[in-house]
């Protein structure tokens, strides 16, 4: 090699950051020595990311369908610096370009958990969530292009909690404390009862001290084969649930509502003889409908009469005629809840129980409660409303918003049947709930009429009630 080229390639050896002595030996270990941190660097990331108090998941600038956005989580943490159950924040970043992009993060692996949001400002949003126990888990995110039409995107990453306590700090949905602390665990960390039962489910509702327990379950099948674990909803037999056997044939329960309702009434129709078989199954009507401003426009004399029969009202319209903005959609429900009122007057006819149902339809794709009044979430936005009715209600305890929500939410409508079916096994506990409270006040329903501690009064004539009646303020 000419003297000038090798001096050339030794000067720019010498400049090399890797390199800093001159004998080949020296500069072949630096070199290997660099590449072996790369490769450590590399198969360590995932332990320094589980460990990490704030995680970047996505680079602000990753484009997606021209929108940018970013996820970061602030981990709540526990002893030894490990993942606690939570609660751990989550904040979401949008890009300009598209501020109102659809979008939804959950929580999947050894629980499912959905994630919910709230816009804090335009293209910002926050909330937080709780792991209902310990385990492996990925934060998914789930993003839609900007007119909420088209692919879909899913991006994830892993994270674990090793190190916390066995039961869960999750909080339900349930403020009278009716049902058990439950959630869609891994089926292969569920212990069946009856070993005889085929699971082939990937998720089960479950109730999560049982499962941090290892104890049994039992498993009921509701309609299309779906399973449902009766401990995941009932708490024991001698609580509301047990009273169920107690409603009488005048005592009847009614589905109102579209093909949502149709679909908890069947999953119902079939748990009911795993449950309580000697309930006959005339007691229990559906009576279709796919709007509130006019509830009962398919319906002849006959079945409007018998709609006054009712003594649960049970309902769930998520397939409504059409879409309406949330504030007409809160005039909507708020006006129908005022008439049914007025239709079982508690002090001259029944006083009849009536369960509004959240929307199970999956947020991201919906139509229905456009033109937001209410704080944007990446809940449903006719739930918004709902649970803004209710928050300030002024309606009697009678009636009553069931939030199924964290049972609806996770799943994302992947398994509808299971999720109709744990919201069926819940109506043998709020019914349950009306009978034993109907019976402390010595009210019961028979052939002859409505008896108040031993007072008979008599049953009223079976009028059809007439829902485009003004109501008075």
């Amino acid at each position: 090699m000419p003297l000038f080229q090798r001096k050339k390639r030794e000067s720019a050896l010498a400049n090399s950051p890797f390199l800093h002595n001159t004998t080949a030996s020296t500069r072949r270990n630096k070199i290997n020595n660099f590449f072996t941190k790369i490769v450590l660097g590399l198969l360590l990331f995932p332990v320094i990311f589980s460990s990490l108090k704030y995680v970047q998941l996505f680079d602000s600038n990753t484009p997606l369908k021209g929108v940018g956005y970013d996820i970061k989580i602030d981990f709540a943490k526990a002893k030894y610096n490990s993942n606690s159950l939570g609660p751990h924040h989550v904040s979401v970043s949008i890009g300009t370009r598209c501020k109102n992009a659809p979008f939804w993060v959950r929580v999947v692996g050894d629980a499912l958990l959905y994630v919910t949001l709230t816009e804090e400002e335009p293209g910002r949003w926050a909330g937080s969530f709780t792991l209902p126990m310990e385990g492996k888990y990925q934060l998914e995110s789930n993003w839609l292009p900007c007119d909420g039409e088209g692919k879909s995107e899913s991006k994830y990453q892993e994270f674990e909690v090793t190190e916390s306590n066995k039961s869960s700090p999750i909080e339900g949905n349930d403020n009278d404390n009716l049902f058990p602390i439950s959630a869609w665990v891994t089926s292969e960390k569920v212990k069946i009862a009856d070993s005889e039962t085929k699971i082939e489910n990937k998720y089960l509702w479950a109730n999560l001290d049982k499962v941090t327990q290892g104890k049994d379950m039992t498993p009921l099948t509701g309609a299309n084969n779906s399973i449902v674990l009766k401990e995941s909803v009932v708490k024991d037999e001698s609580t509301f649930y047990s009273s169920f056997q107690h409603v009488s044939n005048y005592e009847l329960v009614c589905w109102f509502g579209s093909k949502s309702a149709e679909s908890i009434r069947a999953a119902f129709l079939a748990l009911r003889p795993q449950t309580f078989g000697h309930q006959r199954p005339f007691k229990f009507h559906y009576y279709p409908s796919t709007n509130f401003a006019t509830p009962d426009s398919s319906w002849d004399h006959d079945k409007k009469g018998t709609f006054r029969k009712c003594k649960h009202i049970l309902i769930s319209i998520d397939e409504p005629d059409e879409p309406l903005s949330q504030l007409e959609y809160k005039k909507q429900v708020t006006t129908f809840i005022s008439h049914l009122l007025k239709a079982f007057d508690e002090e001259n006819t029944f006083p009849a129980y009536v369960w509004m149902f959240t929307v199970n339809e999956p947020p991201i794709g919906t139509k229905n409660c456009h033109s937001p009044y209410l704080k944007k979430t990446t809940d449903h936005p006719c739930n918004d409303v709902l649970k803004d009715i209710f928050k300030a209600s002024s309606f009697p305890p009678r009636v009553q918003l069931l939030d199924n929500t964290d049972i609806s939410l996770p799943g994302k409508d992947q398994w509808i049947d299971d999720t109709f079916a744990a919201i069926a096994l819940r109506i043998f506990v709020t019914v349950g709930k009306g009978v034993k409270m109907w019976r402390d006040a010595g009210i019961s329903g028979g052939i002859k009429g409505v008896t108040t501690n031993g007072v008979l009064k008599p049953n009223f004539d079976l009028v059809p009630y007439d829902f485009s009646t003004l109501l008075s303020n």
